[in-house]
């Protein structure tokens, strides 16, 4: 499995922009045999959750439900301890070096395809 990481964030679009975003690079993330997406869609400017952030994961609960993707989990989750995530990390070999692991970043979310 290959992980793949977009900035959502990046030059500040609106939510609909960053969530029409989102879901064009899943469909070519699918249609690449890309495993694992990291989306970096950052916390807010205030600490207590971005309109972008809320809106990602809104709407992979409804990609999730659709079965469009297989899962998605936020940056929180993102720890070795996880059992769930540990056999994740243990299938991608260059998890292990991810930045963000073990450092409860709620500024990121992951979707496996």
């Amino acid at each position: 499995m290959e992980l793949i990481t977009v900035n959502l964030k990046q030059d500040s679009p609106t939510v609909e922009l960053a969530i029409a975003n989102m879901e064009i690079e899943i469909s070519i993330a699918k249609k690449s045999g890309i495993g694992l997406i990291k989306f970096i869609h950052g916390y807010g400017s205030h600490g207590v959750g971005g309109a972008i952030l809320l809106a990602v994961r809104n709407r992979l609960r409804e990609l999730k439900k659709q079965k469009q993707i297989k899962d998605y989990f936020s940056g929180e989750e993102w720890d070795i301890s996880n059992s769930k995530r540990f056999e994740l990390i243990s299938s991608v070999s260059n998890l292990y070096g991810d930045e963000d692991l073990n450092h409860t970043n709620p500024g990121i979310t992951f979707v496996v395809l």
